[in-house]
């Protein structure tokens, strides 16, 4: 029986390149004849975040590249309401958004219990996303579950993710976040980026698939949302297509690679040279409805080998990309018109894999189930290790200033005119 007439699969996207310095820069002309009318109409367009790198309102003490902290970040703990106008002016349709656990959840005498300011808050952004009040923009909130905010008090219990144990008070976390949003959140990621999580020293365990049989089995038929997790990976290349080891070297890669998380999900097996060298039993029994591919270091034309790949080789899922991003070296620079070509570029590619606007049956070099398109990121934001020493925003974020003042740069500004091409400017921040 094939997968795909088990589960209904979506596969979401995400990319996180590094800076390229040699992007054709596309002309004025370019840009205004390339817009959102050239995808489907039910193409998703939106921007990304997560809860660490934005919110603030929290006492960190690690020290990172440029010994800053995330305490404040971008304070969108306080000001997430008039950034979720800037989101509404600019024009998306979705926002990728993660809950912390902290936040939400305390442990009192081991026990877990609701933190009534966070459920405010979390109840006032996703309310704010989907408020079409006086004519405002309806967004999609696409809602991370854990994006490696750990509690701290499971840290010290367990030794975080190490112990298998955690999964019970994981389920309990996602059990509160399915209670509380679900009726609104029709957008669900279990887990952010196992891969990278496992190559920091941690196990990611049966998170995933627990949190997603709790969904189906709980919530699905009366919430009719989808849950799934997100994947990293590259892609690769044979040094010599005409050499067989350079061939099996990139099969070997993949497998490792992507093959891990994203076989188990279409098939319920591992690849071959994985099962001979990792003896998991948590990896064996991870399967689930949803997946979310992330990858790093492409170029325009390889980001859409991917999407046929995955196409090909797994049974053609749906496909959303959530996270795309182009760093900057803290340039603190508007006129970021790197940026805008890079994204401009990658949708051209995105758009080349899509079928006609009309419909018309695709050919076997299209890929019809690419649905979103989710950029990394809306703000400047608390990058992990690197700080503020980097810049993914296409809102600049003034962190010399306590005021943490934004400002639309020029990727913004095209960002609103291909997503309402019959409007020319973009207003400013209150």
């Amino acid at each position: 029986m094939a997968f795909r007439s088990l589960l209904f699969l979506t596969v979401i996207l995400l990319i996180h390149p590094a800076a390229r310095s040699d992007d054709d820069l596309p002309s004025d002309a370019e840009l205004a004849a390339f817009n959102r009318t050239s995808f489907p109409s039910d193409f998703l367009f939106g921007a990304s975040s997560s809860a660490f790198q934005y919110e603030g309102a929290a006492n960190v003490r690690d020290k990172i590249a440029d010994h800053s902290n995330a305490s404040k970040a971008d304070e969108f703990y306080k000001l997430h309401q008039d950034d979720v106008s800037r989101i509404k002016n600019i024009g998306l349709d979705a926002f990728r958004i993660s809950i912390s656990w902290s936040r939400l959840i305390r442990y009192k005498n081991d026990t877990p219990v609701l933190r009534k300011r966070g459920l405010e808050y979390y109840n006032n952004l996703i309310n704010g996303l989907l408020n079409t009040s006086d004519g405002q923009r309806r967004v999609e909130p696409f809602v991370t579950l854990f994006h490696w905010d750990t509690p701290q008090f499971l840290e010290e219990k367990y030794g975080g993710f190490l112990n298998e144990s955690i999964v019970n008070d994981y389920v309990e976390y996602v059990n509160f976040c399915f209670k509380n949003f679900g009726d609104r959140v029709k957008h669900w990621i279990t887990f952010n980026e196992p891969h990278n999580f496992v190559g920091m020293g941690y196990a990611t365990g049966q998170l995933a698939p627990a949190a997603v049989k709790l969904y189906r089995n709980n919530y699905t038929d009366s919430q009719k949302g989808k849950i799934g997790i997100v994947l990293n990976v590259d892609w690769l290349i044979p040094y010599d297509k005409n050499n067989a080891s350079d061939r099996q070297a990139v099969d070997r890669a993949f497998a490792f690679h992507y093959g891990w998380f994203m076989q188990p999900i279409y098939n319920g097996s591992y690849p071959a040279i994985l099962a001979l060298t990792l003896q998991s039993r948590e990896m064996a029994q991870i399967l689930v409805q949803r997946v979310v591919l992330a990858g790093s270091m492409f170029t325009h034309g390889e980001f859409r080998e991917l999407l046929l790949f995955t196409k090909n080789k797994y049974n053609n899922p749906e496909i959303y990309i959530t996270e795309n991003g182009f760093s900057t070296c803290n340039y603190r620079d508007i006129n970021d018109t790197r940026r805008t070509a890079y994204h401009y570029h990658h949708l051209k590619y995105i758009k080349s894999v899509l079928p006609d606007v009309d419909r018309v049956e695709p050919a076997k070099e299209k890929n019809k189930n690419v649905k979103g398109y989710l950029l990394w990121s809306l703000l400047d934001d608390f990058e992990w290790n690197s700080g503020y020493t980097v810049e993914f925003g296409i809102i600049h974020v003034n962190y010399t200033e306590d005021s943490l003042d934004r400002k639309y740069k020029h990727s913004a500004k095209w960002y609103k005119d291909f997503l309402n091409p019959m409007l020319k400017e973009i207003g400013s921040p209150k």
